[in-house]
């Protein structure tokens, strides 16, 4: 009787397997694709180059980093909706930035307008381009099960030593180069329930500004070691993290412009 029913099972079993089996290596497949469109629209469109900046000194800082020239007219020529580029050297961060009517689209369109599941790294569709707001927003999958590309390596500022290595960013608009970027700023938050309001792009005047980076600062996993200049623009990085929040759970990674400074 055993010996039945373990031969009634086993077909079941056997097809489950192979289904698992299946999904398993179609993800795999897709995940690979994905990683190796996005390189090679790095390697198509920019160039590696050194980059001088005003950036504060210290034992992990540096007065030359390297940096990326950027084929703005190539990328808009293949997609109208580019605004820009972001590199994060040392983090894998490499991507044409876009921008959509709403921030629905490019979470699974990639940056040819296809189906993806990685999507693209995309500006909220609220943020101006030229001249950038006071606050500008750009968004990014964490694609879990251990894959750092998109914005996956995001979540490893979390730790002091990252942070403390990668505080340098270049990001660029098709209309004008910012120079260097400088990270201030790590948050871990629950965005169902935050009471800081991190996708604020403008605001009323400078008093309320100065609050608004008080508050990012006194939320900073690390102390605030930066004075933020009134007239400074801010960069937002915004990925999902669920660690601590489940699906509401958010990590934020804020850098100011150093042009000028």
């Amino acid at each position: 009787m055993k010996k039945f029913v373990v031969f009634l099972l086993l077909p079941p079993l056997l097809l489950t397997a192979a289904l698992c089996g299946f999904f398993f290596w179609r993800e795999y497949q897709t995940a690979r694709e994905e990683v190796l469109e996005y390189a090679q629209i790095r390697e198509v469109y920019t160039a590696e180059k050194t980059v001088s900046g005003n950036m504060p000194q210290g034992p992990k800082d540096t007065a030359e980093a390297p940096g990326l020239s950027v084929d703005f007219a190539a990328l808009l020529d293949a997609n109208p909706e580019t605004v820009g580029w972001l590199f994060i050297p040392g983090t894998g961060i490499s991507y044409p930035v876009v921008q959509a009517r709403d921030n629905e689209k490019y979470l699974r369109t990639s940056f040819y307008g296809e189906r993806s599941g990685a999507g693209a790294v995309f500006m909220d569709c609220g943020n101006a381009a030229m001249p950038l707001d006071r606050n500008t927003i750009l968004y990014g999958h964490n694609m879990g099960q251990g894959r750092t590309d998109m914005f996956g390596s995001l979540l490893r500022y979390a730790e002091k030593g990252f942070y403390d290595a990668h505080r340098q960013i270049q990001f660029d608009t098709v209309w004008q180069e910012h120079g260097p970027w400088r990270v201030f700023a790590v948050v871990q938050l629950d965005a169902d329930a935050a009471q800081w309001d991190y996708l604020k792009q403008n605001f009323r005047d400078e008093t309320e500004f100065r609050e608004w980076i008080e508050q990012a600062q006194a939320l900073s996993l690390y102390g605030a070691d930066m004075q933020i200049p009134e007239d400074a623009n801010i960069l937002t990085l915004s990925t999902c993290d669920r660690s601590l929040y489940g699906a509401g759970g958010r990590l934020v990674v804020l850098a100011v412009n150093m042009n000028g400074i």
